[in-house]
């Protein structure tokens, strides 16, 4: 058997988080810090398994006649959801032991293991989904068994934006529930830079919470996304996107934070929090539009800006604010997979 490689960027949510889950389009970014799986023929009986960072030992499995994980040591199933229910998903068939690394370390600030929240998990899906399913699996089928596998790891929760970011790559438009993606090109004259609060943020808390919000008002829908007009904004900024004009994008941008402010103030969700709120008001002041991607409270958030030099200034001076500045770049290749499994 070939070494297999496969690898998927992370994901900067641009707008719609929130509103994604309840229809409305959502737009993410892939950034390049990437995911990598790797995948060789194993000498022993069991599959192994080792995530630098994640777990400290390498865990071995074998895969039951109902095609569920069995680990030899009971404490790395709680570390490896994810790879149960990427290979759930996928279902492999193939009787060899593999050796698998799963290597994340881009997505962390420090050997501590302090995420920067650019959507670890999704990619590693994809990338895990790419690997094991084969070189026949089209990016269309990648995305449909990796959303799957990542919506069962975030138990229902998850809206799978950030694992198509992760399989297309570049600038992707996004919708739940009827699955639809659609490729963007970036804007002439929009610029921006990234932003980590250097405090964590927990997606799954927030939508927890969330869901306890809609399941009080007694609806699927009863969170209230209509109220605050979170969808109609998420909406119009995907219209003025892909009209291509960066003024439009911005002006846009700015009745989507202000409707996602109420719909955060409204559930309580702290989306703002984590020092994100004073870049909103520093930005303002400045003619610009700074927001938190995705669930917020902390992690990253991002300027966006008609000069470059005007999001760079904003980037330094936010360092005041205790936010540093990321080197990451758009990554337009989406999920890769190099090698093949022989027969």
């Amino acid at each position: 058997m070939s070494v297999i490689e496969a690898s998927a960027p992370g994901k900067a949510v641009l707008c719609g988080e929130y509103a994604v889950l309840d229809g409305a389009p959502a737009i993410a970014m892939a950034v390049d810090r990437r995911a990598r799986v790797r995948i060789t023929a194993s000498r022993n009986a069991f599959h192994t398994v080792t995530a630098p960072g994640l777990y400290e030992h390498a865990a071995a499995f074998r895969v039951a006649g109902n095609g569920s994980i069995e680990w030899r040591d009971s404490a790395a199933g709680g570390h490896f959801a994810l790879l149960e229910q990427v290979w759930s998903a996928v279902a492999p068939a193939r009787g060899e032991a593999l050796d698998l690394v799963l290597d994340t370390q881009p997505f962390f600030h420090d050997p501590g293991g302090r995420k920067l929240g650019l959507g670890s998990s999704g990619a590693l899906a994809a990338a895990l989904a790419a690997a094991l399913a084969g070189a026949e699996a089209s990016p269309d089928d990648l995305c449909l068994m990796a959303v799957a596998a990542h919506r069962d790891f975030q138990h229902g929760q998850g809206s799978g934006v950030d694992v198509a970011a992760a399989v297309y790559g570049d600038v992707t438009g996004y919708r739940m529930a009827p699955l639809a993606i659609e490729k963007l090109d970036w804007p002439a004259g929009l610029h921006f830079e990234l932003l980590w609060s250097g405090r964590p943020a927990s997606t799954a808390d927030k939508l927890a919470r969330l869901a306890g919000a809609s399941r009080g008002a007694g609806s699927s829908r009863g969170a209230g996304f209509d109220p605050y007009g979170l969808g109609d904004a998420a909406t119009d900024v995907l219209d003025c996107w892909r009209e291509g004009a960066a003024g439009a994008i911005l002006e846009g941008l700015r009745t989507y934070i202000a409707a996602l402010q109420r719909f955060s103030a409204g559930h309580d969700l702290g989306v703002f929090g984590g020092g994100h709120q004073a870049l909103v008001d520093e930005a303002r002041g400045r003619g610009l539009v700074y927001k938190p991607c995705g669930a917020g409270g902390g992690d990253v958030g991002i300027v966006l800006a008609e000069e470059p030099a005007a999001a760079a200034d904003f980037a330094a001076s936010a360092r005041s604010h205790g936010f540093e500045p990321l080197q990451v770049s758009r990554d337009s290749r989406g999920v890769q997979r190099d090698g093949r499994l022989a027969p």
